[in-house]
Formats: structure tokens, sequence, C-alpha cells
């Protein structure tokens, strides 16, 4: 593993780590500037949101109904990064994750990440997040449900 290869693995990693916090927080420009300008999320056929501005439309819907969400945690684990591009110097990658979400009720969801990251301004940033649901509680108040 080269040097390159390697900041690129833990910018990725801080970026997930990020994103994560930011949406357990709300904080609408942590999570917006998590993703390239024009990043695509994505949970099933349900949300696409296209570029920062949509991101932010939506995150900013959620922190308007912030006060029924209460605690809330994403815990992101088994993560396998693939880069692509170059050997030595990376110009993509391709991340996989499990995460499990727990709130006020305890287990409330859990599903997979499967993202595609891009160098962007100075870090690498999510370029596509799709979001899958695996399982929900009956007793979650906001979980996707696909």
């Amino acid at each position: 593993m080269t040097l390159e290869e390697l900041i690129a693995r833990e910018s990725i990693r801080d970026t997930l780590a990020v994103v994560s916090r930011a949406g357990d927080h709300l904080d609408v420009e942590a999570y917006v500037g998590s993703f390239t300008p024009d990043g695509l999320l994505e949970y099933g056929t349900r949300l696409h949101n296209a570029g920062r501005e949509a991101i932010r439309a939506w995150m900013e819907g959620a922190r308007r109904h912030a006060d029924k969400r209460g605690l809330i945690r994403h815990n992101v684990t088994s993560t396998c990064i693939e880069l692509t591009g170059p050997v030595g110097a990376p110009t993509g990658a391709q991340v996989r994750s499990y995460y499990h979400v727990y709130t006020g009720i305890g287990p409330d969801h859990f599903g997979w990440y499967e993202d595609r990251f891009e160098p962007c301004e100075g870090r690498w940033l999510l370029a596509h997040r799709a979001v899958g649901v695996d399982w929900v509680s009956p007793e979650s108040r906001f979980a996707p449900r696909q």
C-alpha cells in the first residue's frame, strides 16, 4: 500500500465518521459538506437528492422535525474500501458498509451503505450514497421503510 492509498483510505473513513455524526446531530453544513457538489443521496426508490442544495433541503426538513427524533446514533461497521484508478494514485473508491442505528427505543433499524467516493476540495467526499434498510423496529418513529 502506498502513502497516497493510505491517505485516501483514512480520508474516506474520516468522511464516513463526519457524515454519521452530522446526521445524528443534524449538523446540516457538515452533512452537506461530506458530499461532492453534484453528489447523490439515494434511499431505495423513495428519495433521491441530487446535488448539495437538494441534500441541504432534505437535511433542513429533518431539522424542522428534530423535536420528534430524540436520541439517535448511527454506528458504521464492516467497511470495505476498494480504491480505483492507477496503483499508487487512486482516483475513486467503492465503499460498502453496514450500519445499525440506536434511538431511545434501543435498536431502531439497520442496513447497508453502498458509497462511491471521489477526491474533491482536498478531501475524499461522497459522490453517491445508496442506503438500504434491512430491518426496522415496529416502534421506530422515523426510519425509512422500503
